[in-house]
């Protein structure tokens, strides 16, 4: 299975890419590109979602890690920008990551 998936979609006005990445490397960051065609990205808001430790969130015991690690889970906004038509990223294990993307 890849260690990283993602899916991005175009707003009906076409002025907002979205996507939405997933880091499912149990260990370790995980270096990805994202290359945009057909949009010229300008700036971009990426917000990760992501605990300390991936056991906070994962597990037999996932209804009481969920609450009682509650703020370590809540989305971080962090840097990115692209560079041309690509975005660069080391996206951490067991993460996610939402990149809003605007000319």
């Amino acid at each position: 299975a890849p260690t990283v998936m993602g899916q991005a979609s175009l707003s009906r006005d076409g002025r907002r890419l979205t996507a939405m990445v997933i880091g499912r490397a149990i260990d370790g960051s995980v270096p990805f590109t994202l290359e945009v065609e057909g949009f010229k990205p300008g700036s971009a808001d990426c917000r990760q979602l992501g605990g300390v430790e991936g056991n906070y969130r994962n597990g037999p015991a996932l209804g009481k890690s969920t609450q009682r690690f509650a703020p370590m889970l809540e989305p971080r906004a962090v840097s990115c920008a692209f560079d041309g038509n690509r975005l660069q990223f080391e996206l951490p294990a067991q993460s996610v990551l939402s990149i809003v993307v605007t000319p």
